[in-house]
């Protein structure tokens, strides 16, 4: 797998964060359990979750909810169950939406350590950022060879015969790099951003529900 970074001076930056959810206070048994609900992709090793553990005495249960639009969904739905009481992924993109529902309560953390870049989607202690990047596009070298198909040097490569059928994105109702990306290409092409997606929409772009099935069933270099 290679990737290109068509525009990334163009494209938003994406910030994921982690906000806590209900207002039960959780004590500090041995037994204690910290509920949280999560992305598909999230990736943590069990020997991280166990070094957690050790050190807190909290054990830690996850729950993968598809992408981060579900995540947030999700939250909504279940917040006057208790049923979780972290959530991790919603990022930049879906956190108005969050912070406009009080979904979230008030983080005592230390944001020393956190670069100004993190915080600059947003500084305030109800969701503390711990991932932040730009929006890429990947390609599979083994069909991108320089030679038949040429690297992408515009969005509108993609709207051309080599690319038909070929490219996946994610549906901004539900994905966190989907929404970002319709963000980010409507503030690259401006005028022409309905005419790009229309042209996509011809050559038959993917439209996957989230990036791990965007990635793991639709790219060939997945």
């Amino acid at each position: 797998m290679k990737t290109i970074t068509l525009m990334v001076s163009l494209l938003m930056m994406m910030t994921t964060f982690a906000g806590c959810l209900g207002n039960e206070e959780v004590s500090g048994d041995e037994d204690a359990v910290l509920r949280v609900i999560t992305y598909d992709s999230f990736g943590i090793s069990e020997e991280m979750l166990s070094a957690f553990t050790n050190e807190t005495g909290f054990e830690v249960e996850l729950t993968r909810a598809g992408d981060a639009g579900t995540v947030l969904a999700t939250s909504l739905q279940t917040r006057d169950s208790n049923l979780y009481d972290l959530a991790l992924g919603i990022d930049n993109s879906y956190l108005g939406s969050a912070l406009a529902a009080d979904l979230f309560q008030p983080l005592d953390v230390d944001r020393g350590g956190l670069s100004a870049r993190a915080l600059a989607s947003y500084d305030g202690y109800l969701a503390i950022p711990y991932d932040v990047g730009s929006i890429c596009l990947n390609y599979d070298g083994t069909y991108v060879d320089g030679e038949n198909v040429t690297v992408p040097e515009s969005l509108w490569d993609f709207t051309g015969e080599n690319w038909t059928g070929k490219v996946a994105v994610q549906n901004p109702r539900t994905s966190s790099p989907g929404r970002a990306f319709l963000i980010a290409t409507a503030t690259h092409l401006g005028e022409d951003y309905d005419d790009w997606w229309a042209a996509m929409n011809a050559n038959d772009v993917i439209v996957s529900d989230g990036w791990t099935e965007a990635y793991e069933v639709h790219y060939s270099a997945g």
